[in-house]
């Protein structure tokens, strides 16, 4: 019932929005002309009751007099312009009926047949199946979720999206095993699909803290091999170099990925996180108490070539002629 009320109260302000122009005098307004020429005549008026008071006299006042009588008439217009004519009553009353009558006609129609009237309501504590997901609080809760996807997909298992969900949710749980255990189901499922096999890849860098691994690596040469145009890949390969002191090779993966995105591509991480991951891998990889001698890190420390100190694949932009976002000592550790 709130409902149609509703929609009569909208419908009623789309036809008052309508129909409001027509209710209108459609007769222009006073001319300006007749506005000066009331203005005019007050001020011959005032020159009358000036000369009465004695502060003009009548040298004065006829001078004004003429002054005024001269505007006067280069304010008239020097041809009538035929006023606009009326339409005629029984013309607004027609428009005004169809209005009344094409609105509601054109809309109930179109909702009765694209709508859902009758749907009821649907508040979250008469959904079940959603609140079996959340938390107190009402947040999502990713153990909840899994287990309702790892229940859904004893009886549907071959479900590509279910195994691709549980992978993610595993791995926003931080439970790795389990996650590339559901990343393989994807994999055997979509035939080894270029975005999945980039989104195990993607799955086994965030494992390992910002370091490409090895297997990793092999699975987004795979894709890439297959889908060229999977710029967040071709990003983390460019990493692996970096992680490996290949700063030359690195930067060249880099420039050839930027010449070849469009320029509003999403590379999936920015410059700093993609530069902290790789140099906090490769000290992981070090050890502590190593000193970086990686030519990004010589060339960061002596303030000279920031191309290779910097590693940062959207900030080191060929396309904007310069090497932006780059301060002095970039790749020092």
């Amino acid at each position: 019932m709130l409902f149609w009320f509703t929609a009569a109260v909208l419908t009623a302000a789309v036809l008052y929005a309508l129909l409001r122009p027509l209710s209108r005098r459609n007769d222009t307004d006073r001319p300006r002309a007749a506005y000066d020429m009331a203005i005019y005549r007050d001020q011959l008026d005032e020159i009358a009751r000036d000369v009465a008071r004695g502060v003009l006299n009548e040298t004065e006042a006829a001078a004004a007099r003429l002054e005024i009588e001269r505007r006067l008439l280069s304010s008239q217009p020097r041809a009538t312009q035929a006023a606009a004519p009326l339409l005629p009553k029984r013309t607004i009353r027609v428009v005004a009926a169809m209005m009344l009558v094409a609105v509601p006609g054109v809309a109930l129609p179109l909702y009765l047949g694209l709508g859902s009237p009758d749907q009821p309501d649907a508040p979250l504590v008469q959904r079940p199946v959603e609140r079996k997901v959340l938390s107190a609080d009402g947040s999502l809760d990713l153990a909840k979720a899994k287990s309702m996807l790892e229940a859904k997909l004893a009886t549907a298992p071959d479900s590509l999206e279910g195994w691709m969900l549980l992978a993610r949710t595993n791995g926003a749980l931080g439970d790795w095993p389990a996650a590339r255990t559901a990343f393989d189901k994807v994999l055997a499922l979509s035939n080894r699909a270029p975005d999945m096999l980039e989104a195990y890849g993607d799955l086994l860098v965030s494992e390992a803290q910002g370091e490409v691994t090895p297997q990793a690596e092999a699975l987004l040469q795979e894709a890439v091999k297959a889908k060229p145009d999977l710029f967040r890949s071709r990003y983390y390969l460019g990493l692996a170099k970096a992680q490996r002191d290949d700063m030359a090779g690195a930067l060249s993966d880099w420039r050839a990925l930027l010449a070849d995105a469009p320029a509003d591509a999403p590379l999936g991480l920015d410059g700093a996180e993609g530069h902290r991951r790789g140099r906090a891998a490769t000290r992981r990889r070090r050890g502590p108490g190593r000193t970086d001698t990686s030519p990004g890190a010589a060339a960061g420390r002596d303030g000279g070539d920031h191309e290779a100190a910097c590693g940062r694949p959207d900030e080191c932009d060929p396309r904007h002629g310069r090497w932006a976002g780059c301060p002095a000592g970039a790749g020092s550790e």
